[in-house]
């Protein structure tokens, strides 16, 4: 009954996995098309951005700070993980909309009082620059999504499973017997001396 509950408890983490992503709402490229500069994991990119809760308020822009662009390096982590998912694959000069759940944003806690608590958030972005950067390290090139943490789990859930199964249900032919010494009998029986 526990290995049932276990098996229960990771498909239901495997399904809230899958359930936090961000969903690109929108998409205009710029006038000359994509072209070849897309970011990708290990590029710094320069954007302007809209920021808006939900309900459509905006908690911050580019237009707060002069119109000055945002610059940061795609997986690197100085962003939340959300805008780090959410600017990969952008073409320069895109307009992107992307949705981003309160789990890949600023969690449970929110942040100060601009952010509630479990807010997920909207951002508007234009990708103003691409640069193309020398090789990073392994270590900020890897940012797992849903689907390789929902891989490594289902892989894992099935093993434990597999396991399972065949310690339970193992022919009878190879079911291990305890091994019992046999008691010693002497040879020679003891009788009592007579005299």
């Amino acid at each position: 009954m526990s290995k049932l509950i276990l098996v229960l408890i990771a498909l239901l983490s495997v399904s809230l996995v899958f359930a936090q992503d961000i969903e690109i709402r929108n998409s205009v490229l710029g006038e000359n098309g994509c072209g070849e500069k897309k970011a990708a994991v290990g590029d710094r990119v320069s954007i302007l951005y809209v920021g808006k809760l939900e309900d459509g308020t905006i908690f911050d822009a580019s237009e707060r700070h002069d119109n000055k662009p945002f610059d940061f390096i795609v997986g690197e982590g100085k962003v939340i993980p959300g805008m780090d998912r959410g600017v990969v694959g952008i073409c320069e000069g895109e307009t992107r909309e992307f949705y981003i759940p309160y789990q890949l944003a600023y969690g449970e806690g929110g942040f100060q009082e601009v952010i509630p608590p479990k807010a997920n958030l909207v951002f508007e972005v234009t990708a103003v620059a691409i640069e193309k950067l020398s090789e990073i390290p392994f270590i900020y090139r890897f940012i797992p999504t849903p689907e390789t943490i929902g891989a490594f789990l289902i892989v894992g859930v099935f093993v434990t499973i597999l396991r399972y199964v065949m310690q339970r249900f193992q022919p009878n032919s190879e079911i291990k017997k305890p091994r019992t010494k046999p008691e010693k009998k002497d040879k020679k029986e003891k009788t009592p001396k007579q005299n």
